[in-house]
């Protein structure tokens, strides 16, 4: 039970630590479901997606922005993907 309480702590820590490294580096926290601007970090991108660069997840991000939009990293099978940072066990 403590092991699985560390855990779900550590993917809050990466998910606060992304936000405020995005933070850090734009001036503004990511925005939720951002519907104006471009992909990627407009276009009804979420929150988590546009911190996901400064997390232990940038890989997917990467892989996501090479698709060049949600909908192309869909069904090139990159999404839906399990995040480990937003699950706690």
């Amino acid at each position: 039970m403590a092991a699985r309480r560390a855990q779900c702590l550590n993917n809050l820590k990466q998910l606060s630590l992304g936000c405020l490294n995005f933070e850090s580096a734009r001036g503004t926290f990511p925005q939720g479901n951002a519907p104006g601007g471009t992909f990627p970090e407009g276009g009804n991108t979420s929150w988590m997606f546009q911190a996901l660069a400064y997390t232990e997840q940038s890989g997917l991000y990467e892989k996501v922005v090479e698709a060049g939009s949600l909908t192309g990293a869909v069904s090139q099978g990159i999404l839906p993907a399990r995040l480990p940072l937003a699950r706690c066990p």
